[in-house]
């Protein structure tokens, strides 16, 4: 196994996929996305955008346990959600990297369910560690050329060591090979403030 494999590896327990369920025109429909595991007991961080509006949320783990999913707090500005489930025995968690770990250059990976394929992964260069774009979120933003699709949305972005460095939340429109994920600092500063809000232990 090579060094990226054995992150990989370390890696995929500690996300989880996310299916929810919304009203629509044509009807109620399922979306697919992808969160991580930040406490044992279960509180997992996705996108705010991955549980707007959302009828209800199962999660998967990556050994296939099925649980109802519950939105704790959430940003609709920074794109941030914490949602909790109630695991049956602990979690394996993410570890965060240091912030600013990352350079130019650096190869990260992704984990998601794009189009639907459950825990899916993808790797690519880092292009950009700190793009700042208030008119689409209040943090900012890291830039890669990793290959996402819809169904990457709220996964983890982890550096070849798999520690999360952030959260995927979009690719450029029309684009090829631009890729932007919520800078970890910035995912942890917002989800830190939620907790406080609801009485809740900080994460660090």
């Amino acid at each position: 196994m090579t060094k990226l494999s054995n992150a990989v590896a370390r890696a995929l327990p500690q996300t989880v996929h996310i299916t929810t369920w919304r009203d629509t025109a044509e009807g109620r429909v399922a979306f697919n996305a992808a969160g991580v595991i930040v406490r044992a007991d279960g509180l997992i961080l996705t996108n705010y955008h991955v549980v707007k509006d959302a009828i209800s949320l199962e999660i998967v783990t990556f050994d296939n346990q099925i649980f109802i999913g519950q939105v704790v707090a959430s940003d609709d500005k920074a794109d941030v959600a914490l949602v909790q489930i109630k695991a049956h025995t602990p979690l394996p968690t993410v570890t965060f990297a240091p912030a600013d770990s990352l350079r130019r250059g650096d190869m990260v990976f992704l984990i998601g369910s794009p189009m639907g394929y459950r825990f899916s992964v993808c790797h690519g260069m880092v292009g950009h560690t700190n793009r700042d774009r208030p008119d689409w979120y209040s943090i900012p933003l890291l830039q890669t050329d990793a290959p996402t699709n819809v169904g990457n949305s709220g996964g983890g972005v982890f550096d070849d060591t798999g520690r999360l460095v952030g959260l995927h939340v979009s690719a450029a429109a029309g684009a090829l090979g631009i890729s932007f994920s919520l800078r970890l600092d910035g995912v942890l500063t917002i989800a830190n403030h939620l907790l406080q809000e609801i009485g809740q232990n900080l994460l660090i």
